[in-house]
């Protein structure tokens, strides 16, 4: 958190962080829970491009993933879709999550109905990083274009006014 909150984020010069990103996924692939859960789609981009700290975007995503492994289904899939170069989701299954919880879940130790164990800050982390990294963060439950699950979408390089959090039911 305290990385989070000194504002690391921005690099000098833009970066292909879809290498990051694939990393952190095998690396998850390797533990205990993770093995053949979790699903690339990358169709849509083949590089993430953008003048983002490779650090500050590896935390986000490892919480991201982190966070859809253990709060999902135990046996269920986690989604990482590279919609474009400037959006990539997380998606897990389980339950919708009240809107008024969504708009709570990125407030530090807040946590949803969950057994998980967990100190409820691997979200409020992303929420302070996202913005640094020049994006967006938005939470939605159902998960778009499903009747379930929760998505994090990271959208970057989006205008200094669209930064902030989103939450609700996806379109």
């Amino acid at each position: 958190m305290s990385r989070a909150e000194a504002g690391i984020g921005v690099s000098d010069a833009p970066t292909d962080l879809m290498p990051v990103l694939k990393m952190i996924l095998l690396d998850f692939e390797r533990l205990p829970g993770g093995e053949g859960r979790i699903r690339l789609h990358d169709e849509a981009a083949q590089t993430i491009i953008h003048a983002v700290n490779p650090d500050a975007f590896g935390i986000v995503m490892r919480n991201l993933v982190e966070n859809a492994l253990v709060h999902g289904p135990d046996d269920g899939p986690v989604d990482v879709v590279v919609a474009s170069e400037s959006e990539i989701s997380v998606i897990n299954g389980g339950p919708v999550i009240d809107p008024q919880v969504l708009t709570k879940l990125t407030t530090r130790f807040a946590r949803g109905a969950t057994s998980a164990s967990g100190s409820g800050l691997g979200l409020s982390i992303v929420a302070s990083l996202v913005p640094h990294m020049g994006g967006r963060l938005d939470l939605l439950s159902p998960a778009t274009g499903r009747a379930d699950g929760f998505e994090v979408r990271i959208r970057l390089g989006v205008a200094p006014d669209a930064v902030g959090v989103r939450a609700g039911a996806s379109s």
